[in-house]
């Protein structure tokens, strides 16, 4: 089971390796929408794979070169790979009177 926090902060990590360089626009709006769909409140799990895989495929020419930048988009994958599981949350009404 993944939680969105796990997301973020591979993202995070995915991030700060990207920072060594200096990209495109293109690779900087790809990465714009990647963390946009990871830091929604509530996030649609296929649009973060998606986006995931556009950049990554956008930089992935860098990989054999960059081991550490390799490895922690290897980590995100592995989190978007996993089983989501959903829990149903008990609310409580609470009667407010005046």
């Amino acid at each position: 089971m993944i939680s969105y926090s796990d997301i973020q902060n591979a993202y995070n990590r995915v991030y700060a390796a990207m920072r060594k360089y200096i990209w495109d626009f293109s690779v900087v709006e790809a990465l714009a929408d990647l963390e946009i769909a990871a830091y929604k409140t509530f996030p649609n799990l296929s649009e973060v794979r998606s986006r995931f895989y556009r950049l990554r495929g956008m930089v992935s020419y860098l990989f054999p070169e960059d081991k550490e930048m390799k490895k922690r988009f290897d980590s995100l994958g592995d989190i978007l790979e996993e089983d989501v599981t959903f829990s149903k949350i008990n609310q409580v009404n609470e009667v407010i009177q005046q």
